[in-house]
């Protein structure tokens, strides 16, 4: 009978360094070209793209920033290394909801800087903490957002029927309730403590805590404990040129405070945004946020409506520094609490 069959050890398969080298150097070739990467994307193999998603943001009005701790959390790709990320928000807001003897007036800027870090545990999920500084004054923008709004021939007779860089946060409710806010010097925001699992590389659930650590005057933090639990969804087209990223989310906040009677307790938001790789690792970005009312039967609509805002700019990467934003979220529901305009900036590494 004839044996096994038997291979000599100098005839077994054997994997060589110059075989390795040639399989790195065609992955390489693979990231660079855009056939090679449309057929592996319509083969079904993904190819997850380097740049991070767009901002995160979350409301910076005093209505819905003393309110809710829901925001637009972006996807948190996997990296062994710690993430920092430091923004900017200032936003100039001018509103007036007259409703006599009824009152609502805010009038003023506002501002927020957050520094926030991140770290994985384990391969699915991340642990992220944010912590920043606020600050509402009668600001200086007054002039420049006036003519910033001129340019595409946008009015507001509320603006130019007001004292320019003055500060009045008033509401005088149709029981008689009448309470006004003062500036603020600066002071520490809440802090937000957030953990999250991925799904997939493209799908994230996130839980976020807000811990009541501001010494704020009433009315411009949370001042209890607030949760949100959001799930966000990223996915690349046209070669990784665009990303497209989309959330869901829902919020609770205790009533508390001087306005318990009317405030919302549980809140939803959503959005839906791209960014577009323009040159390089050049990006510009957009991205539509809703968020839900923080009051109901104030008869204001300031108070009682939903926030729309339009959240786009620049996502720029200078050589192997880290990412800069430079961005506007403009008001685009006249008939909700949305700041008029907020310039933002930041970087993330």
């Amino acid at each position: 009978m004839m044996g096994a069959l038997r291979i000599p050890p100098t005839h077994r398969l054997t994997v060589r360094p110059s075989i390795v080298l040639p399989v790195r150097t065609t992955l390489l070739r693979i990231s660079r070209e855009p056939g090679l990467r449309l057929s592996l994307l319509l083969l079904g193999i993904p190819l997850v793209a380097g740049a991070q998603g767009l901002p995160a943001y979350r409301p910076v009005n005093p209505i819905l920033a003393s309110r809710s701790a829901l925001g637009f959390q972006p996807l948190v790709a996997a990296s062994p290394r710690w993430r920092v990320a430091l923004a900017l928000d200032y936003g100039n807001a001018i509103d007036e909801n007259l409703r006599l003897p009824a009152e609502y007036t805010l009038d003023g800027e506002f501002m927020r800087l957050e520094a926030t870090i991140a770290h994985d545990i384990g391969t699915r999920m991340f642990a992220q903490a944010s912590i920043g500084a606020g600050k509402a004054y009668p600001g200086f923008l007054d002039p420049f957002v006036s003519w910033w709004h001129s340019l595409y021939g946008f009015s507001e007779s509320v603006r130019e029927s007001h004292p320019k860089n003055q500060y009045d946060v008033h509401v005088r409710l149709p029981d008689g309730t009448s309470l006004e806010r003062p500036p603020t010097g600066t002071y520490l925001t809440d802090a937000r403590l957030a953990f999250g699992l991925r799904h997939s590389p493209r799908w994230q659930t996130a839980v976020t805590l807000a811990l009541p650590t501001s010494g704020a005057p009433d009315g411009y933090t949370l001042s209890t404990v607030a949760a949100a639990l959001s799930t966000t969804y990223r996915s690349p087209v046209l070669w990784n040129r665009v990303t497209t990223e989309a959330s869901l989310g829902i919020g609770y906040t205790p009533r508390h405070g001087d306005l318990a009677k009317w405030q919302r307790e549980f809140f939803y938001g959503a959005s839906a945004g791209a960014r577009l790789r323009v040159v390089g690792k050049q990006s510009v970005y957009t991205n539509l946020l809703l968020h839900s009312q923080a009051y109901d039967g104030t008869t204001f609509r300031s108070m009682d409506n939903l926030d729309v805002s339009l959240d786009f700019g620049f996502l720029l990467k200078p050589g192997a520094g880290p990412e800069i934003i430079a961005g506007l979220v403009e008001d685009i529901y006249a008939f909700g609490p949305g700041i008029d305009l907020v310039f933002r900036l930041g970087v993330r590494w």
